[in-house]
């Protein structure tokens, strides 16, 4: 198994996450993000360094949750489900000016 593929299947397993939440947190189609969960299909795009760091991101926020719980709250209504998590992502994955001017 790939290690992509591990983090994939830890951030499903332990965060309660479903592929379309992680094609929808990595930006990328749910086709594509079947291909790395079943198959360990590894991007191979330009954008593979972005793709490693939102997953990391995610697994550090999958990890900082409880045991047991998961990382998008059973409260959501099914419908705010990918809102909650844009905004998620949006907070945690921000680059500030001085860390980008490096």
């Amino acid at each position: 198994m790939d290690e992509l593929q591990k983090k994939l299947a830890h951030c499903e397993e332990r965060g309660g996450l479903t592929p379309s939440d992680l094609a929808r947190w990595a930006n990328v189609g749910i086709t594509t993000m079947r291909n790395w969960i079943v198959y360990g299909r590894v991007p191979r795009s330009y954008r593979v360094k972005e793709v490693h760091r939102l997953i990391d991101i995610l697994v550090g926020l999958v990890n900082s949750v409880p045991e047991g719980q998961p990382l998008i709250p059973y409260n959501i209504k099914q419908r705010d489900r990918l809102p909650y998590l844009d905004r998620l992502r949006d907070e945690h994955t921000r680059i500030s000016r001085e860390d980008s001017a490096a």
